[in-house]
């Protein structure tokens, strides 16, 4: 799931885990519990980042609203395993469907362990 990466200058190994969550509301908690199972399963300090297709909150989304279960299942995730959402700058939503009125969310985002922080507390957004 995760390739795992060394940094020359201080010999610091970490996981870089790429996602791209399903669409289909159905299979988001599956998708999480796998996340977890690898999270949970390495010892490395990870980088965790794509397009989750899974909002935060409600303001994530244009036009507001949401599955709130899966809000809290997504919220809960990121607790669980003490992920810190990195800042990113740009436009606030990085999904849209393209319609003539559009619906637009945040649905890519990239999280840090806290052991991968602690480790470049000098690359905190992207």
């Amino acid at each position: 799931m995760g390739v795992s990466l060394r940094q020359r200058i201080n010999n610091f190994r970490w996981q870089l885990v790429v996602v791209y969550g399903p669409a289909q509301r159905e299979h988001s908690t599956a998708f999480l519990v796998e996340l977890g199972d690898f999270l949970g399963s390495t010892p490395l300090p990870c980088l965790v980042g794509g397009d989750f297709n899974l909002i935060r909150s409600p303001s994530d989304k244009s036009s507001g609203g949401g599955d709130i279960s899966l809000m809290n299942a997504f919220n809960y995730f990121i607790e669980e395993y003490e992920l810190r959402e990195m800042h990113r700058a740009g436009p606030r939503f990085t999904w849209t469907n393209k319609q003539k009125s559009p619906i637009q969310s945040n649905i890519d985002r990239v999280f840090m362990t806290t052991d991968w922080e602690q480790k470049n507390s000098d690359f905190n957004s992207i």
